[in-house]
């Protein structure tokens, strides 16, 4: 059975200190947009799949710690990044308060995956963060949820493709309340084990 995870590990080696650790069920198929939210409200974590909330509230009581590390998108960064994201993500966004319909001050982070097809430019619409490109990750005008375009990645060309942010106190949550919600389409077949953001 698939889930659907948000874990905060506070250690590299293979025995870590998990800080966080919560877990739904979820089986996505291939080729079908789904909207991704993680919504945490005081102690509690709740994860919704296309405005339905997956499972009961998971309660953690733990503060977040204070990671120093890049922020990816569509990859699970270490030394070498790896659990690759498999096609599509569109209109990412970071908030510390509830999503927003549109950007507003509480964006932390938001990236429509707008432009020209084929090109690379990532752009915050937030306006607070660069976006730097590894591998052939570009947009995609052909396929996409909202706007113009959305942001693909193909691991198996070889490139190792997701997008990285410097660190940033805009994803040092502590003990904030905070939401992260996406569109995602996997391309074809959904893989075993996938990231779609991650700091270290």
């Amino acid at each position: 059975a698939g889930n659907l995870f948000f874990n905060v590990i506070d250690s590299l080696d293979w025995d870590p200190f998990v800080a966080v650790y919560s877990s739904v069920p979820w089986n996505p198929s291939a080729d079908i947009w789904y909207h991704v939210e993680l919504v945490r409200d005081g102690s509690d974590y709740y994860f919704f799949i296309d405005g339905t909330q997956l499972g009961d509230a998971q309660t953690e009581a733990a503060s977040l710690p204070d990671l120093t590390g890049p922020a990816y998108i569509g990859a699970f960064g270490l030394s070498t990044p790896g659990k690759f994201m498999n096609g599509w993500i569109d209109e990412l966004k970071i908030t510390k308060e509830e999503p927003p319909p549109v950007v507003d001050p509480d964006a932390r982070l938001y990236i429509p995956a707008d432009g020209r097809d084929t090109s690379q430019n990532f752009m915050d619409a937030a306006g607070r963060h660069a976006v730097t490109v590894a591998g052939d990750a570009q947009i995609d005008t052909a396929e996409k949820k909202e706007g113009t375009g959305s942001a693909l990645f193909d691991p198996f060309d070889g490139s190792g493709d997701y997008l990285s942010l410097a660190d940033s106190e805009d994803w040092n949550f502590g003990a904030e309340d905070f939401t992260i919600d996406f569109w995602v389409r996997f391309n074809g077949s959904v893989p075993d084990n996938v990231t779609f953001f991650s700091q270290v």
